[in-house]
């Protein structure tokens, strides 16, 4: 099957690639006001994202990533090409919980590579959703269809 005969597929790298470009980094960029020195847990009560409604009704919600924050981020696919389906096909299943997250370079995310265990070389392009605890973040694992890659500390950057 050729790209060409795949547009569902192409209007989603599309979207996933606008997005990166867009909105910088992982995580979501929709409105908080925490202080980059915030801990997760004042991160999670000055928060105001949300996930759409979820099929259970019970997900925690997306934190609202601040340039410079904490956060528990879940990385749903990370590849080294960024036209890696995985991603799509990540963000797709992120959306159907109710979730948007973001899409970009790993290292927007200080402390990602090395807690994925990931080459200190090479380029790396995830989709991950952010949360203010890790227990949050471990309900989405716990929630998500397929293996994720993991859950790393990290903080936001890329988003100015």
């Amino acid at each position: 099957m050729t790209p060409s005969s795949r547009p569902g597929y192409l209007r989603s790298l599309a979207a996933l690639l606008a997005a990166a470009a867009i909105g910088g980094c992982t995580g979501s960029s929709t409105g908080g006001s925490a202080a980059s020195t915030a801990t997760p847990s004042e991160l999670s009560a000055s928060s105001t994202a949300a996930p759409t409604t979820s099929p259970s009704g019970s997900l925690p919600p997306e934190a609202a990533a601040v340039q410079g924050g904490k956060y528990y981020a879940v990385f749903l696919a990370v590849a080294a090409d960024v036209r890696d389906p995985a991603l799509v096909n990540a963000q797709q299943k992120a959306k159907a919980l109710g979730y948007d997250g973001g899409v970009g370079d790993i290292n927007c995310t200080p402390g990602a590579r090395a807690q994925l265990k990931l080459s200190p070389s090479g380029d790396y392009t995830a989709f991950s959703v952010l949360f203010a605890t890790k227990g949050q973040a471990q309900e989405l694992v716990d929630a998500y269809p397929d293996a994720v890659v993991g859950i790393a500390y990290v903080t936001a950057g890329c988003l100015d």
